[in-house]
C-alpha cells in the first residue's frame, strides 16, 4: 500500500470517525442490555431515545450554522433554558392555552437575543466569544431571579412574622433550568424583611433530605438552632441537613426556632 493511499485511508477513517463511535456505542448498549435480558432495540425504546435526543439535535443545527460561518455561540444552551423556563409551561395541556403561542414566544424570544447577540458583534464589534458569553449569562441571571421569584412568592411566615421559611423543591430547578448553588443569598430577602429575627431556607437534595441555612438577627444565634441537628455556622448564619419529608422537616424546624421567639 503506497504512503498516499494509505493517507486517504485515515482522512475517510478520520472524517467518518463520529459515525463510527456512534455505531460502536450503540452495539456495547445493546449486547450489554440483552445480556440482562433487556431488549434494547426494542420500538418504545427507540422511539424514547429520540425523542429524548432531538433538543439536541435542534440545538446542533444552530451550532454547526454559526461554526459553518466561522464564528462561536456561547449562549446556545442557556438561551435554550432561558426560552423554555419562561414559556415553557405554556406547551403543557394543562395550561389551557394553545401550544403554538408558546411555540412562538418560544421562537420570538430566541430570535430577539439571537438579534442581540448580531448587534453587538457587526455594530460595536465585539468579538464573538465575549458578545455570546455574557448574553449566556445574562440568561442564566434571569433564571435566577425566576427561581427567586418563584420560591419567595410562597414564604411562610409563623410567630407573628418573626420567622420567615422558604422552600426549594427539585421541581423548582428543573422548572428554572438551576441548581442548589443558585439558591445561595436567596434566605437573605426573607431575613430583610420588617419584623423577621429569624429566616430559613429549605433546600431539597435529595428524597426525604433537606438542607437548611438559617439566618438571624442579632437577637438569635443560629448556630445554637442548627447545633440540635448536628449543624454548625456562625451567630447569624448556620446550616445544617435534617432527613425527613417536608412537613416533618419543617415541624421539627418550627419547635427549634420557636424556643428563640
Amino acid at each position: 500500500m503506497s504512503e498516499t493511499t494509505r493517507k486517504k485511508m485515515l482522512v475517510r477513517l478520520y472524517g467518518a470517525s463520529t459515525a463510527i463511535i456512534v455505531i460502536v456505542v450503540f452495539m456495547v448498549f445493546t449486547i450489554a442490555a440483552a445480556a440482562g435480558g433487556i431488549n434494547f432495540l426494542k420500538l418504545s425504546n427507540l422511539s424514547t431515545i429520540v425523542n429524548q435526543a432531538s433538543f439536541l439535535v435542534v440545538l446542533g443545527v444552530g451550532q454547526a450554522l454559526v461554526l459553518l460561518t466561522g464564528g462561536i455561540d456561547l449562549s446556545v444552551g442557556a438561551l435554550m433554558a432561558f426560552t423554555t423556563v419562561f414559556w415553557g409551561e405554556g406547551l403543557l395541556e394543562e395550561s389551557g392555552q394553545p401550544f403554538l403561542v408558546a411555540c412562538a414566544l418560544i421562537l420570538l424570544t430566541g430570535a430577539f437575543i439571537g438579534l442581540i447577540n448580531g448587534l453587538l458583534i457587526t455594530r460595536l464589534h465585539i468579538p464573538p466569544f465575549i458578545a455570546t458569553f455574557a448574553t449566556m449569562y445574562a440568561c442564566k441571571g434571569l433564571g435566577w431571579i425566576y427561581l427567586r421569584n418563584r420560591v419567595l412568592s410562597r414564604t411562610k411566615f409563623f410567630f407573628d412574622g418573626k420567622l420567615g421559611i422558604i422552600v426549594f423543591f427539585a421541581d423548582d430547578f428543573a422548572a428554572t433550568n438551576t441548581c442548589e448553588r443558585d439558591t445561595e443569598g436567596i434566605v437573605n430577602f426573607v431575613r430583610d424583611v420588617c419584623g423577621v429575627k429569624i429566616a430559613v431556607a429549605m433546600t431539597e437534595t435529595e428524597n426525604e433530605k433537606f438542607k437548611i441555612s438559617i439566618r438571624t438577627d442579632d437577637d438569635v444565634d443560629a448556630s445554637r438552632i442548627a447545633d440540635i441537628f448536628d449543624g454548625g455556622g456562625h451567630f447569624n448564619a448556620a446550616g445544617c441537613k435534617i432527613f425527613g419529608c417536608y412537613e416533618e422537616v419543617e415541624e421539627r424546624l418550627l419547635k427549634a426556632c420557636g424556643d428563640w421567639l
